[in-house]
């Protein structure tokens, strides 16, 4: 009996073992989301230094460009690679593309070769690496846009050629060109997501992002607002400009409670430097606001600020988002 059962487990065994060969046999390629009889042993380059920080720790874009604050020619667009294969040598180049236009009609065109010689093995990495630099002049060259110091660029979205084509950030691809011939195309990662571990994180297809910028202006912020406290309610509120300085405004809906309240707008020359203030004062209530600082947005004329009121015998903490009544 012993025997007999053995010959059936050894019998059940070949049987698996045939039909996992089979169906691996018939296995369609196609549907491989790594797609692994493409990428040659896991032959990559990956994303390392500050783009790589800035997306797997940050949480932010890789890499920005403001077109309305205006370019100075010098803007570049940075990226360390390193070199992941089981044969270190066996890459020969890397092709940089720019992709021209948007979705499906987009095409590619090559505005770098880096060759394998430009690699360093200094320890920085583990394996070889290089820093590729893409300049912006090259890059609107291939993009058949105007040169950098056209005033097009500080214009609104509508005719803003990087803000209108390009809303979704400028993108790039790099192939591999191998010593025997062969080529690692950036479209062989179908399925990026399953590689970006910070180890693995592929350098193949990274994006410029393209950010809206509008000049600060004083006469937009008057008028009706929705103002929405977090937690809190969401109440109707009016701001008007102070007849003395023109970047204070007024609310007559404070906390939702029907008393004043102010505050002033910093004139932004960038992204970084929109700034709303909330001063110290005093209510009708009475109460008494905290100082605060938060953000704000002149193109889609929107203001975010984190508040403290200390009120009725209690003490309120709500951020208050602010978006025109429309």
């Amino acid at each position: 009996p012993n025997k007999l059962e053995n010959m059936k487990k050894f019998k059940y065994i070949m049987v698996l073992a045939v039909s996992f060969a089979v169906a691996f046999a018939c296995t369609d390629n196609s549907l491989d989301p790594l797609q692994f009889s493409n990428m040659k042993k896991g032959t990559i380059i990956a994303l390392r230094g500050t783009q790589l920080d800035n997306l797997y720790n940050l949480g932010i874009a890789g890499a920005t460009i403001v077109p309305q604050a205006g370019f100075t020619g010098a803007e570049k667009f940075d990226f360390d690679a390193e070199f992941l294969s089981t044969d270190k040598s066996s890459l020969a180049s890397v092709d940089v593309y720019v992709l021209k236009g948007a979705g499906a009609s987009a095409t590619r065109v090559l505005i770098q070769n880096v060759p394998f010689s430009q690699f360093k093995n200094d320890g920085k990495y583990l394996g070889p690496w290089v820093s590729i630099s893409v300049t912006l002049p090259n890059v609107l060259t291939a993009l058949g846009l105007p040169a950098f110091s056209d005033p097009v660029y500080k214009t609104d979205p509508t005719t803003n050629p990087l803000l209108s084509t390009y809303k979704n950030g400028i993108l790039f691809e790099c192939d591999l060109n191998l010593t025997n011939g062969t080529k690692i195309l950036a479209a062989d990662i179908v399925a990026a997501g399953l590689f970006q571990s910070n180890q693995f994180y592929p350098a193949m297809k990274l994006t410029w992002t393209v950010l809206r910028y509008c000049s600060y202006d004083a006469s937009k912020w008057a008028g009706n607002w929705i103002a929405t406290e977090v937690p809190g309610s969401v109440d109707a509120n009016k701001l008007t400009q102070d007849l003395v300085d023109p970047n204070k405004f007024e609310m007559d809906n404070w906390w939702g409670d029907g008393v004043t309240a102010y505050v002033i707008f910093t004139p932004s020359t960038n992204l970084t430097d929109q700034v709303v203030t909330l001063p110290a004062q005093a209510t009708a209530d009475p109460g008494n606001i905290d100082l605060a600082k938060g953000t704000y947005d002149q193109c889609k004329e929107t203001f975010s600020i984190k508040c403290t009121y200390r009120a009725f015998g209690g003490v309120y903490v709500f951020v208050y988002n602010w978006a025109k009544d429309i």
